[in-house]
């Protein structure tokens, strides 16, 4: 990727006015996005039936079926999962327990078989399905009380091989589709997001939210912390929102407090991308990369989309007038044109 001199399609102190700009879109609730022809427009694809919508649902987390790109599924806070088997047009809540939905897993060779860590009671615990969502059953519950279980990953080289991180730092792994566990290490990082390479499956990233990004290349045995001295010297840099890798590329995106960062040597050295949000002003909280086209990309930040055609050298935006936050910004796996964003309500 070559930097260039940036365009600013509009002027900053328009974009923080309440200006009826063209291509602005309102909102008075969370629930989800949708755009159908590349961020242009938008729509609110809330409804469950004419009754019921999940317009104040906050969204924790998206995760599109392998197998069906129609099917999306969604985690809230509080609210357990629901799913969509028709790109969000409508919605229909799962029989997962109630709770923080912070992450879903669909395996892909057999996505009846299905991972979601759900934080209720009080502690974090890890449902599994086998048979499409009909029937759940628990195969992990943390015995710390009072943390989540962040995420859960499926081993796509062996899928009987699970491995989940917690609340505490704990990265444990499973070999029987969650009969059993075991721990491979402890980081002293508590709050953080496992990534698993495409092409190889030992290689992984712990994305935690202000203590860097840590590495492994045996499975999660051991780990270094890889960028923190990296982002020193950008002022709320280490203050991690998202970490979006193009393996295409190898160009790794850091959505930042700073604002938006670009590593082309896997996280060692960091780029300041020029936005439209003035540097440390405004939190940039998600980024996405066309899956078919690596020189588009969206970001977001508070209630305002902000989209490239040119690898950044310019960028359009759109913004919502509403108190509510966007917290996700995803492309369809398939059709790019289909972008959908997660809300969350601000809270006072």
């Amino acid at each position: 990727m070559t930097r260039k001199s940036f365009l600013l399609l509009l002027p900053i102190s328009l974009l923080f006015l309440g200006l009826s700009l063209p291509g602005c879109f309102q909102s008075k609730q969370a629930g989800i996005w949708r755009s159908d022809d590349g961020g242009e427009t938008w729509a609110f694809k809330v409804k469950i039936d004419e009754k019921q919508s999940i317009a104040a649902l906050n969204i924790l987390k998206t995760v599109f079926d392998p197998t069906d790109p129609q099917t999306i599924y969604f985690g809230s806070e509080g609210k357990g999962m629901y799913v969509s088997h028709n790109n969000g047009d409508t919605w229909a809540r799962t029989k997962i327990a109630i709770g923080d939905v912070w992450d879903i897993a669909i395996d892909s060779d057999d996505p009846k078989i299905m991972y979601v860590s759900v934080f209720s009671g009080g502690a974090g615990r890890l449902y599994a399905t086998r048979d499409g969502g009909e029937n759940w059953e628990m195969v992990f519950a943390d015995a710390i009380v009072g943390q989540p279980l962040y995420n859960v990953v499926i081993n796509w080289y062996n899928h009987n091989n699970i491995i989940i991180n917690t609340g505490w730092g704990g990265i444990l792994k499973s070999e029987d589709q969650g009969k059993t566990w075991t721990k491979l290490a402890e980081l002293t990082a508590k709050t953080g997001r496992l990534q698993m390479d495409e092409q190889d499956s030992r290689m992984m990233w712990y994305v935690t939210s202000t203590e860097g990004i840590f590495k492994s290349e045996d499975g999660g045995v051991s780990w270094t912390e890889i960028a923190l001295e990296g982002l020193k010297p950008f002022k709320g840099g280490s203050w991690i929102y998202q970490l979006e890798r193009d393996k295409r590329n190898n160009t790794f995106y850091l959505a930042t407090s700073y604002g938006l960062l670009l590593s082309q040597d896997e996280g060692r050295t960091w780029t300041p991308m020029k936005t439209l949000t003035p540097s440390a002003s405004l939190p940039i909280v998600a980024v996405a990369v066309n899956p078919q086209n690596q020189e588009e990309l969206f970001f977001v930040a508070g209630n305002t989309v902000f989209k490239s055609v040119n690898e950044g050298e310019s960028w359009q935006v759109r913004k919502m007038y509403a108190a509510e936050a966007i917290r996700i910004v995803r492309y369809h796996p398939v059709n790019p044109n289909i972008i959908y964003l997660g809300l969350r309500a601000v809270k006072k």
